[in-house]
């Protein structure tokens, strides 16, 4: 007897056992799949088909076992964008305090090799999800990879210019003739030319300097004047533990569009994967108990991963906490149409150095 028709659709490859008494004797019926199976003992064959029973029992916890388990240990591969840091709070709080595991999900969080390669991890199948930024979704989709967006841990952007504080750059402007350096191909150098655009300077006024490391090591020392991609809720505090100040600025302040900074990307024949729903529901608890006790999660988080645990990145989680997304599920299609089309005028595909 099929019981599609009237098994909810989600319930279908639940796994249900029911044992009733009736006037006949003991009825086992299990649903496996929608599909009801079913065990009469009648008063005068019970003693008789007690092992029988327990065979049938003992049948069907293992047929019950073995399919379950194998879906519970399916890990999700997340690719981060770099190694663990207060950026990821809604993951690591997710992934400490065990609303993954209260979920039922296993996630991998995975540091990669650099900031770039998770969109590519992901559109190749060597990952299921990765921590990525909107102007790089755009981009991907752009070029043709089969990438979708799953869901927001920024809604707004965290990058910055910035330069020391007590250095001759005092507005962007007086940044012609100058050396920038950037770390991410494509976007950065895109931003440096819409915001130098804005205060009437053009990209080939600047000599731009792909520095994928030790970007703060040259400002320091004065081997670029500038530098691009630096993240507003970090760089303050760890250039301050080094004694020096600097000067930030916003690119939504210099023509570039508002846009999502952190998002999650996984391929668009997975986005109705129930595992990914589930997660991002995990990642709507955990950043609702962040914005309520940020400091009490933090003592969490450092628990489980202490590397984490310096005074620059105490302050950098309190400052990235409230930029938190409390919706991370919602997905703003009309801004995100607009942030594409922008994209395409400027020809972004075109500033990959």
């Amino acid at each position: 007897m099929y019981l599609k028709k009237y098994i909810p659709k989600f319930l279908q490859n639940a796994y249900v056992v029911i044992v009733t008494r009736g006037w006949a004797g003991l009825q086992i019926s299990s649903y496996v799949k929608g599909k009801r199976h079913t065990l009469y003992l009648s008063e005068q064959n019970q003693k008789h088909g007690i092992l029988k029973l327990f065979g049938y029992i003992g049948s069907l916890l293992i047929l019950i076992w073995l399919p379950w388990q194998a879906f519970a240990v399916k890990p999700i591969r997340l690719v981060l964008d770099w190694y663990p840091n207060p950026d990821h709070a809604a993951l690591l709080y997710a992934n400490a305090a065990g609303y993954f595991k209260q979920a039922g999900l296993n996630v991998q969080l995975i540091p990669p090799a650099d900031s770039t390669i998770g969109i590519k991890m992901v559109a190749t199948g060597k990952a299921d999800i990765a921590v990525s930024y909107e102007p790089s979704l755009v981009l991907a989709q752009q070029q043709g990879l089969d990438i979708t967006w799953l869901a927001t841990l920024v809604a707004q952007p965290l990058d910055s210019l910035v330069v020391l504080d007590n250095g001759s750059i005092q507005t962007l402007s007086d940044l012609k003739g100058k050396t920038i350096g950037y770390s991410t191909p494509g976007i950065d150098p895109l931003m440096v030319r819409i915001m130098l655009q804005y205060v009437h300077v053009k990209l080939s006024d600047v000599t731009l300097i792909n520095m994928p490391d030790n970007l703060m090591q040259g400002l320091m020392h004065k081997q670029i004047s500038a530098l691009q991609g630096a993240m507003r809720n970090v760089e303050p505090f760890t250039f301050a533990s080094q004694g020096i100040k600097i000067k930030q600025f916003f690119p939504e302040n210099y023509g570039f569009p508002m846009y999502d900074e952190l998002i999650l990307v996984c391929s668009s024949k997975n986005i109705s994967d129930a595992r990914y729903q589930s997660l991002v529901l995990a990642l709507t608890k955990a950043s609702i108990a962040l914005k309520a006790d940020p400091i009490s999660a933090w003592k969490i988080v450092i628990k489980k991963y202490p590397s984490l645990n310096t005074q620059v990145n105490y302050q950098s989680w309190l400052a990235t906490i409230p930029l938190l997304s409390s919706n991370p599920d919602y997905y703003n299609a009309k801004r995100y149409q607009q942030f594409a089309t922008f994209m395409r005028k400027q020809q972004a595909t075109a500033f990959i150095y």
